[in-house]
């Protein structure tokens, strides 16, 4: 929580206390994550005892969070974790989205974020991260399938062809 205080004269006249508060999201996007058996980390510039009670709030170990964090060590953080993904505002995190596997910008400066992050989500919160790694997931598992399919009909013609139930190239060549 941040107070701030407006004095005159040298006496308190007014009082203001700000706080953050966790997207509505959060929870169940951390939860998602951890369900496709990523790791999470917090790198942040704020301060330590605000990164320390979402972190708590998210369930995420002190040890796998960096508060206080200036542009380059957070890309210096990055660049210890080999296939990484981050997830960040594109405003302090343009080092970082250049140093990780896949940078993803959500809603926050947008013309840092298009030149360097390799994913700008323009629909606000984290929804769309999900989705991205849903649409993903879907690809993969396609190109799995027809990797397959090629194999299996590549196999299978081979195997025909050498037999001499199909007719190659090298056949139909040597026939005129």
């Amino acid at each position: 929580e941040l107070v701030v205080g407006f004095f005159q004269e040298g006496r308190l006249t007014h009082r203001f206390s700000f706080s953050d508060s966790l997207r509505a999201e959060a929870k169940d996007f951390i939860n998602e994550l951890r369900r496709r058996k990523m790791q999470i980390y917090i790198l942040s510039g704020d301060r330590q005892d605000r990164v320390h009670r979402i972190a708590t709030e998210l369930n995420i170990p002190l040890s796998h969070v960096f508060s206080e964090t200036f542009p380059e060590d957070k890309a210096q953080i990055i660049e210890r974790f080999p296939q990484s993904l981050m997830i960040g505002d594109g405003l302090n995190d343009a080092t970082a989205f250049a140093k990780a596997s896949l940078g993803i910008s959500v809603r926050g400066s947008m013309d840092i974020a298009l030149s360097s992050a390799q994913v700008y989500c323009a629909r606000p919160g984290l929804t769309p991260v999900l989705e991205l790694l849903s649409l993903s997931d879907r690809f993969r598992t396609t190109m799995r399938r027809n990797l397959a399919l090629a194999l299996f009909y590549n196999s299978a013609g081979a195997a025909l062809a050498i037999a001499g139930f199909v007719p190659t190239m090298y056949d139909q060549r040597n026939s005129h």
